[in-house]
């Protein structure tokens, strides 16, 4: 749960079935209703066991926080609710919006533009992906703590549509309204988080889900856990790229294209072929 930042639920067992007849129950009657018994049992354990592990993180995590945090979580407005529950993923989540400096003071909207922002904008650079991926949910979270979401209309009518063409989001329960809601999250977050993956290590998989979408193929993933695998696992060298600037789009060319081209009408002797750049390392230029 606090790896999470929300708390695990904890799926109930299933019911005994009724006995076939109100006479002596079988002996196969008996073993399913000691089983559901034993599986009932344990599942009100595990969830007593649940609260009060989140409850003594409560009193962990309040225990290192600084003076200076400790006073701004007090003037916090869900401070209460917070302090007289002791919620402790409530308590990390005020604590991520402080530390990101969205405090509930400021207007409202401003913050909820601002944390949005900051999630379409955030960038991998030179991360790994298990750090790029850990930054990238805490700025959803402190989304999140304003009830924000980077999900519009548009891309719940394409959840739904993906689902079933003539499906009409307003016609769905309340239930399966917010089934798509979540599905639209994830879809739209698993996008933002390749987009902004690293260009130099992760251009070509951006290329191939682009070329493969053209072609019919659709392998971009819907969730954020199979965006993350995605670039994970994915090999391939790093490829330095240089962005040059067009009238109509934007080309990518490679460290080597940048090579040969300072290389043209060069004598095959000259001394700059086997130099080495100081500044990014590369031969072919100084």
């Amino acid at each position: 749960s606090i790896k999470l930042g929300k708390k695990i639920t904890i799926p109930a067992p299933d019911v005994a079935p009724d006995r076939e007849t109100a006479n002596q129950p079988t002996a196969a009657e008996l073993q399913l209703e000691k089983i559901a018994e034993l599986e009932l049992s344990n599942y009100v354990k595990r969830k007593a066991d649940l609260d009060r592990g989140l409850r003594s993180a409560y009193e962990l995590i309040l225990g290192r926080c600084t003076d200076m945090m400790e006073a701004k979580l007090k003037q916090n407005s869900r401070w209460d609710t917070i302090e007289s529950t002791q919620d402790s993923l409530g308590l990390l989540r005020v604590i991520k919006t402080i530390a990101f400096k969205f405090e509930d003071k400021i207007h409202l909207s401003t913050a909820l533009t601002n944390a949005n922002t900051n999630i379409l904008n955030y960038k991998q650079g030179d991360l790994p992906p298990d750090q790029y991926y850990k930054n990238f949910n805490s700025l959803v979270e402190v989304a999140e703590t304003y009830d924000g979401t980077i999900v519009d209309d548009a891309m719940i009518k394409y959840v739904v549509k993906q689902k079933d063409p003539n499906g009409d989001y307003t016609s769905l329960t309340a239930g399966e309204q917010k089934a798509v809601q979540e599905e639209a999250k994830e879809v739209a977050l698993a996008t933002v988080f390749i987009k902004n993956s690293d260009n130099c290590w992760y251009g070509k998989l951006k290329n191939d889900l682009a070329n493969n979408f053209t072609r019919g193929r659709d392998d971009y993933p819907t969730t954020m856990v199979q965006a993350y695998k995605m670039i994970n696992e994915y090999k391939a060298d790093k490829q330095q790229t240089l962005k040059i600037p067009e009238t109509h789009s934007t080309a990518f060319v490679t460290a080597e294209e940048k090579v040969k081209k300072n290389q043209e009408g060069l004598p095959k002797d000259h001394w700059t072929r086997s130099a080495t750049c100081d500044n990014c390392h590369e031969y072919g230029h100084i």
